[in-house]
């Protein structure tokens, strides 16, 4: 059986570490890849990083949260490379201006030396808040959100903040299969 070829994309201040208990599940019918999505500052930039690194010519798409922008940009960029979509936690809209005053507001904490502070800030939107009390989520959280670190975390936000209205491109994907789970904005 030929396995399907696999792009998961990682939220804000996630990593590789997010997707792991999917790749170990679907391993026996999945190549997997996890791409860096830290390297540039607009949303536009951060797809041509993923497209431009994937090892495979055609792939099915998933992202989380941020995930879920940076797959709608690949969308926007690349739809025939993409042969299955899904979105979850995330929204197809652009950046509203309390949210882009809110990730200022963040920016701004993690500038000043406070980048801990925002982890924490954060930390009730990442995860649900029945869980909030189990420390070894926390801190798998807590660790992915210091390897991603400040600098990355600013061009993400920027990133976020660059993001175009999606909702027009739904209907139009290329891609054989797609869903998309809404859930709160980011």
């Amino acid at each position: 059986m030929k396995k399907t070829s696999l792009v998961l994309v990682p939220g804000l201040l996630c990593d590789a570490e997010l997707w792991q208990p999917q790749v170990a599940n679907l391993a026996d019918i999945a190549d997997i890849w996890i791409p860096d999505h830290t390297r540039s500052d607009t949303m536009a930039g951060v797809a041509r990083d993923v497209l431009a690194d994937a090892p495979f010519p055609r792939f099915a798409l998933a992202g989380l949260s941020m995930g879920g922008y940076i797959a709608l940009e690949i969308m926007r960029q690349a739809p025939r490379r993409v042969t299955g979509l899904a979105l979850l936690d995330t929204a197809a809209t652009a950046e509203s201006r309390e949210q882009t005053r809110k990730r200022m507001e963040l920016i701004a904490l993690a500038e000043c030396g406070e980048f801990s502070q925002v982890t924490e800030i954060l930390l009730p939107l990442l995860i649900h808040p029945s869980r909030l009390a189990e420390r070894a989520l926390t801190a798998i959280v807590k660790s992915m959100a210091e390897n991603v670190g400040k600098e990355a975390f600013v061009r993400q936000q920027k990133a976020i903040m660059s993001r175009a209205d999606s909702l027009a491109l739904l209907p139009r994907s290329t891609a054989r299969r797609w869903c998309y789970a809404a859930g709160k904005t980011r």
